[in-house]
């Protein structure tokens, strides 16, 4: 089979639902103590409103629908999850709350055009604001216990190539959004030495950010929902959706039947949070939105390293490479946050098989990233790597690896997420319904969900949210017939592995 061949064949594939076994999760750990693993004895017979999926988006679209009371008085909400809650990409991200607009703006402007970017950009770091501020009104407990935080993120490389493009998408963002024209700041190889600690950059950028506990947040915000709203919400964790049956505009009563392996329920509307999962209740969706499977880790730093996890996060960006011959992917990316109490650092990487990659089974752990991950910080950190000092080994101790898991996120063909009332293309049904979704967040989900799911709470309630919502996220029958498509999936990752043969072919003075 042509690598082509194989990453049609894995796109296109049915998603099916979360692995009941997923590997664990260092943020999951305790499980919370009151929501993880709820359950009603019965499950509810009917609902106004089906929430599948228990992520941030979910968690945003429930608090958001219980308190929208103008268009949506007493409204009643049934949470669906498939494991416990919050167990997929949220419960497994980086943490991370930043906006990728410095170092993608030019792609985006290629790619979107110049308004589209603009609108993609601000509303990344309107989400960003909305997050600190939903925490803020949030007790002191929910606050604390989600380690919600502002900090410095750095993005450097140590590659020419990509170093111009950041340069070049810093520059133009500040052109093209003057109210931010500050925000990016382009850092030198010389600070990023003695200011950062990092070995052999060539050069970065840094901006304001966010940091955060996203599993503590979720399930949180889930138990203040629960406690404000005990009479209209109810959330049933380990009860995955095997399907929706619509019965039609003409329906008597409820529109919809949810059936799960604990019974049906029946509702009038049905919101799908399910990220790469969608295309498994969505099946004209596959080979258009599909599972991208990464990797996180948990590591314990030496004594030496700094505590910086109140002050800063990071990303180290290099090339994407896959190797078709031995059908290995790296997409090139480092992100990294260090826990501001025990100086424990989040690191991330999807480094493993393209079979492994392009897949939704979060119950184990990639070869490549385990060998990978342990060894990476001293690339990075100059205090971290011992450049032939005659040091004790003890004072050269590594960092330790406390905890590995993956996590599957959700991709687009056309690498924008699918946002809004569900198209008879998208369902495959006889008429629009009453079924919405938000998923596709290309694993930048944390500066896009909040608000994204509240934007999705005010189109259902026939609100305008055009002045601030991305027009290019909105789903619709263009979108799925043109712009989506198992064809653009298959060339992105052909391209990526013709330029890394190309590369590859380069002697070594030319890569530099």
């Amino acid at each position: 089979m042509s690598f082509q061949s194989k990453v049609r064949s894995l796109v296109a594939a049915d998603p099916g639902l979360p692995n009941p076994n997923p590997t664990a999760a260092f943020w999951q750990l305790p499980m919370h103590d009151t929501v993880g693993s709820i359950q009603s004895l019965a499950l509810p017979t009917e609902t106004d409103v089906i929430v599948i999926g228990s992520g941030i988006t979910g968690t945003s679209v429930t608090k958001a629908l219980l308190e929208e009371q103008t268009l949506f008085p007493n409204i009643n909400v049934t949470v669906l999850e498939a494991r416990t809650l919050c167990s997929g990409a949220t419960g497994r991200n980086g943490g991370h709350c930043v906006t990728a607009a410095g170092h993608k703006f030019t792609t985006w402007v290629d790619t979107y055009g110049v308004e589209n970017a603009r609108a993609i950009a601000r509303f990344s770091l309107l989400n960003m604001e909305r997050v600190q501020e939903v925490a803020n009104g949030m007790s002191e407990t929910i606050r604390t216990r989600s380690e919600i935080r502002r900090v410095q993120k750095l993005c450097f490389t140590s590659d020419p190539v990509i170093w111009k493009k950041i340069q070049d998408s810093v520059a133009l963002f500040a052109r093209e959004i003057p109210e931010h024209a500050s925000h990016n700041r382009l850092v030198s190889a010389e600070e990023l030495e003695k200011e950062w600690g990092v070995v052999n950059p060539l050069g970065g950028y840094a901006q304001p950010a966010g940091a955060i506990w996203p599993y503590r947040f979720c399930t949180e915000v889930m138990a203040e929902m629960l406690r404000r709203y005990a009479s209209r919400l109810n959330i049933e964790t380990r009860t995955p959706v095997t399907s929706v049956v619509d019965h039609g505009a003409n329906a008597t009563g409820h529109r919809y039947t949810i059936t799960t392996p604990r019974g049906s329920i029946k509702a009038h509307r049905v919101v799908y949070c399910t990220n790469g999962y969608s295309a498994h209740l969505l099946p004209q969706l596959r080979g258009k939105l599909h599972p991208f499977r990464g990797h996180m880790s948990t590591q314990a730093m030496p004594e030496r390293f700094p505590s910086w996890g109140g002050e800063r996060s990071w990303s180290f960006i290099q090339p994407i490479r896959i190797d078709p011959t031995t059908d290995m992917y790296h997409f090139g990316l480092y992100y990294l946050q260090q826990n501001a109490v025990t100086k424990d650092l989040f690191v991330g990487v999807e480094n493993q098989r393209i079979d492994e990659c392009l897949g939704s089974d979060d119950s184990f752990v990639s070869e490549a990233s385990v060998q990978d991950l342990p060894n990476c910080l001293p690339r990075m950190f100059s205090v971290l790597n011992k450049k032939g000092d005659t040091a004790s080994a003890a004072d050269f101790e590594k960092p330790r690896l406390k905890c590995i898991w993956s996590g599957v996120m959700g991709m687009t063909s056309d690498g924008l997420p699918l946002v809004g009332q569900l198209p008879k293309s998208a369902t495959g049904r006889a008429s629009v319904g009453q079924e919405w979704i938000a998923a596709g967040f290309q694993g930048y989900g944390m500066d896009k969900c909040w608000l994204t799911g509240e934007a999705l709470v005010a189109m259902m309630a026939g609100k305008d949210v055009s002045s601030w919502f991305p027009s290019a996220y909105l789903v619709s029958d263009r979108r799925i017939n043109e712009d989506l498509s198992i064809e653009q999936t298959a060339d992105a990752y052909v391209q990526m592995a013709e330029a890394t043969v190309k590369e590859q072919a380069l002697p070594t003075k030319a890569r530099l």
